[in-house]
Parts: structure tokens; C-alpha cells; sequence
């Protein structure tokens, strides 16, 4: 079930406060489920999984309630103590994804309104002569709206459906390599790696069992496997910095913080800074994406309208 990022954010929060309060872990997931239905739905079978001795990170994700890399974190920070921590620290990431998500729908309002306006006006110099009729007229508009919509529909839902088949292994080993936004997917999924791992070692996880929880919580095949791969090394005495040296997918400075942070004995410190640096190079990306794609979606709607009027019928009859 799909739990938008600010309910997620608010739960998370919740659960922080609830934890701090000492208040017990069932009673605790059933309160920060809120009014949210599915949310309480999700939250009483954890709930009642909990109460029966089964563990928190697993409990919560079979229900639907935590996803794969929050439980990741959670089950590690758990095994040291309070999650409590952990749940700030997730109310803070959902909460700042739900403002980019929100910002990002605002800016693109104007273009889309824009496209309709274009998709209704583009045909009309045709329709006016009277080399369309009212007919073809709804089909170039009205089904073409339709179209559009479902054609976002599916590369919105795309990945989603493609999870676990052949299809979306083929596409994860394509992403990292994909031009622009390739090297941010890689350096996002770094972080949460890294970040992961680091609150796993701190938590007392042995190093190549902590390297396999951060990598299953990786969502991208290629990176996960290349990943999980390393833990053989490890248990054969190899280090950290050792065994990541010549991993294709960590930037210089991420097999820095390995190595400074072994030397130093601070590892799991160094990692969490790191990732946290990172991420906030991200969030910049991510803002800068949602003030430029709009710009860009605007000015791509105004030229189709300017083509679609001097050509006397849209640009693109065969959509």
C-alpha cells in the first residue's frame, strides 16, 4: 500500500515521541497510525505481530507499514537500544521529500494548464476552415488529453509494476549509467547504504553481516549486488577501506570516510557524517530539479502551441 510521504513523516514523528515517552511499542504503532485508515490498518497488524514477540523492523514491514530501508534502519538501530533516534531521523527525511513533492506539483501546475489550453487551441485554425469536423475535433483534444494521461499514468507506475521481474533488473543496471541523472541515483543510494551500515556497525552488527542489511535495504539490483558482494572478504579478515578500494560505484570521498574512519575508530561516526553531507548535496539537486523542470516543460508546451498554430493542426497528429 502506498503511504504518502508527509503521513509517513508525521507517523515517524509520532513514533519518536511515543518512544521517548517510554509508552510500549504496540500501544505506540497504533497511536502514531492517526486517522489515517490504511495507516491503522497497517499499524494494528504490527501491532498484534509485536505483542507476539515478533521483531519491530520485520513486524512493520510485513504489515506495510515501515518500507524496506526504513526497517533496515530501524531493525540495526534496535539492536543497540532505542529506535528512537531513528524515527527523527526518518520523520525528517519523509518530511523534507513531502515538501519537495508539494513544491515541485505547485510549479508544475501552470504548465499543465498551459498543455490543456495548447491541446484545445492547436486544432482550431483546422476546425474554423472546415477541414475537421466536431468529431475529429474531440479526438485531437479531448482523447489526446486522455492519452497524455495515461501515458504519465504508466511511466509513473512503471517501475512499481516492473519490481522483481527481469525487466527492471535490465532497466537498474541502466540507471547508474544513465546521463545527468545517473550519478545522483547512485550517490542517493550510496548514502543510504553507507548511512545504513554505519548505524548497523554502531549498533554491534558484525562488519560483513552489517555490509548484507544495508545492501538489502539497496532498492537497485546492480548496486545491491555489487554491494553484498564485499561481506565474502570481510569474513576472510579483509577490512572496510580494503574491500570498497576499487568499488565502481563509491565516490573518492565515500572510500576517504571508510578509511579515515577505520584508522580513526570512529567508523560508524564517519559514515553517518558522510551521508548526511551527501544527502544534503542531493536535496540541492532535487531542489534545483524542481525549479528547472517546470521551466523546461513550460517552455517545450509553448513551442508545440507555436508549431502547432503556424502548421495550421498540432505537431503531432499520430500521438
Amino acid at each position: 500500500m502506498h503511504i504518502a510521504d508527509q503521513v509517513r513523516g508525521d507517523m515517524y514523528a509520532q513514533l519518536a515521541a511515543l518512544e521517548e515517552a517510554g509508552v510500549p511499542c504496540p500501544r505506540a504503532l497504533q497511536t502514531a497510525a492517526g486517522a489515517h485508515r490504511g495507516l491503522r490498518a497497517c499499524a494494528a497488524r504490527a501491532a498484534h505481530a509485536v505483542s507476539r514477540g515478533a521483531a519491530l523492523a520485520r513486524a512493520g514491514e510485513r504489515a506495510g507499514l515501515f518500507g524496506h530501508y526504513e526497517a533496515g534502519l530501524i531493525h540495526a538501530a534496535t539492536q543497540s537500544g532505542s529506535p528512537a533516534w531513528i524515527y527523527t531521523r526518518l520523520a525528517k527525511l519523509f518530511t523534507r521529500r513531502a515538501a519537495r513533492t508539494n513544491a515541485l506539483r505547485r510549479r508544475l501546475l501552470l504548465p499543465a494548464l498551459i498543455l490543456i489550453v495548447a491541446v484545445f487551441i492547436a486544432p482550431l485554425p483546422t476546425l474554423v476552415a472546415g477541414t475537421i469536423d466536431a468529431g475529429e475535433y474531440f479526438a485531437r483534444t479531448v482523447l489526446r488529453l486522455v492519452k497524455l494521461m495515461a501515458l504519465l499514468f504508466v511511466v509513473v507506475q512503471l517501475p512499481r509494476w516492473l519490481r522483481g521481474t527481469r525487466l527492471r533488473n535490465l532497466w537498474d543496471g541502466l540507471l547508474p549509467g544513465l546521463p545527468g541523472y545517473g550519478p545522483v541515483h547512485v550517490r542517493r543510494h550510496v548514502a543510504a547504504f553507507l548511512e545504513l551500515l554505519g548505524v548497523a556497525l554502531e549498533s554491534g552488527v558484525p562488519a560483513d553481516d552489517a555490509v548484507i542489511l544495508a545492501a538489502n535495504a539497496v532498492t537497485n539490483a546492480t548496486l545491491r549486488a555489487s554491494f553484498a558482494q564485499t561481506a565474502a572478504p570481510l569474513r576472510h579478515g579483509a577490512s572496510l577501506a580494503e574491500t570498497f578500494a576499487h568499488n565502481p560505484f563509491l565516490a573518492a570521498a565515500a572510500r576517504h570516510s571508510l578509511h579515515s574512519g577505520e584508522v580513526s575508530g570512529k567508523l560508524p561516526e564517519r559514515l553517518r557524517h558522510y551521508a548526511v553531507l551527501e544527502q544534503q548535496r542531493i536535496d540541492q539537486f532535487d531542489a534545483a530539479l524542481a525549479e528547472w523542470l517546470p521551466r523546461m516543460i513550460y517552455f517545450l508546451v509553448l513551442v508545440w502551441l507555436a508549431i502547432g498554430i503556424i502548421r495550421s493542426g498540432p505537431p503531432l497528429p499520430g500521438l
